[in-house]
């Protein structure tokens, strides 16, 4: 079960990741000279298979042509099915969508939790100004 998945590329390849820790996974990515790195967190923890079920369902963030691509071709050499059933199983997956208000929420909410990150790490100590 993972938390985490999404696309990298690296030497002009893109391929799926997956992880259960965003920050270590995507340093680790860096590190091994991935570029596009594009990882998203899950709404809860999958399967490989209904992650990418679940990938294949944001088309803000891939849409595109490649993306789709390397989601299909996962999914038809992994899918687990019987016979012939295999190539039309479809797998079910719960999504819940979020509304364009509760998106702006949780963007304005990320953005205040960077920024409170950012000026913890900054914030100087008076130490002359301090009560001992």
């Amino acid at each position: 079960m993972f938390t985490v998945a999404g696309l990298s590329r690296q030497n002009g390849t893109l391929k799926l990741r997956f992880a259960n820790d965003f920050v270590t996974r995507v340093k680790v990515l860096q590190r091994n000279g991935h570029k596009d790195i594009n990882l998203v967190e899950l709404p809860q923890a999958m399967t490989k298979d209904a992650a990418v079920a679940y990938l294949t369902t944001l088309t803000d963030t891939f849409g595109y042509i490649e993306a789709q691509s390397v989601f299909a071709d996962y999914q038809s050499k992994n899918v687990k099915g019987k016979g012939a059933a295999k190539a039309s199983k479809e797998l079910e997956v719960e999504v819940e969508l979020e509304t364009d208000a509760q998106k702006a929420k949780r963007e304005r909410d990320a953005a205040r939790k960077r920024a409170a990150r950012a000026a913890a790490k900054t914030t100087e100590i008076d130490y002359a100004t301090l009560d001992h």
